[in-house]
């Protein structure tokens, strides 16, 4: 299902200032409001009838949620949520909780590891930083023992963070 003009009108409706599109061409074949879109450039995409969007696409959904969080130029806490990327509905219960803290929704592999991807951003937020986003302090963890394990947890705080379920 794509981003047609009826879908952009309706964005607009709301009388917003952007809106964000996640996923590449597998997501949203469609380009947004009728304009060609490569996903390999450019993700800014102007709609004179109603707000910018932006379009954030990676390889893996893993990778376009940490491309999410690098981009968008919020100030972000020192805190960061790591939810299922195999179950959407962890991801989008965790939104309003993140809205709340402004942190980002980063996703994860379940299992006993942090997926690169993931460790990359953890670890460069830690490093240098990304922008004005301080270090990260503390990791909540969505999901119980069967999805995300008791040696996940200790990955996490191997990067020297406080993480919680």
């Amino acid at each position: 299902m794509g981003m047609n003009a009826r879908r952009c009108t309706a964005i607009g409706a709301f009388t917003l200032a952007g809106a964000l599109a996640l996923g590449g061409v597998a997501a949203s074949a469609d380009p947004i409001d009728g304009s060609p879109i490569d996903v390999d450039g450019p993700v800014d995409v102007e709609n004179p009838d109603g707000p910018e969007i932006y379009r954030f696409a990676d390889d893996t959904r893993i990778s376009t949620a940490v491309e999410a969080a690098e981009r968008t130029n919020l100030p972000w806490s020192d805190t960061v949520i790591v939810a299922n990327s195999e179950v959407f509905a962890d991801a989008l219960a965790a939104s309003t909780l993140a809205d709340v803290i402004d942190a980002p929704v980063l996703l994860n592999t379940p299992g006993d590891t942090v997926n690169n991807d993931v460790a990359d951003y953890m670890q460069e937020r830690n490093g240098d930083g990304i922008g004005d986003a301080p270090a990260i302090a503390n990791v909540i963890v969505l999901g119980g023992t069967d999805v995300f394990t008791a040696d996940f947890i200790e990955d996490v705080e191997s990067f020297g963070v406080a993480a919680e379920r």
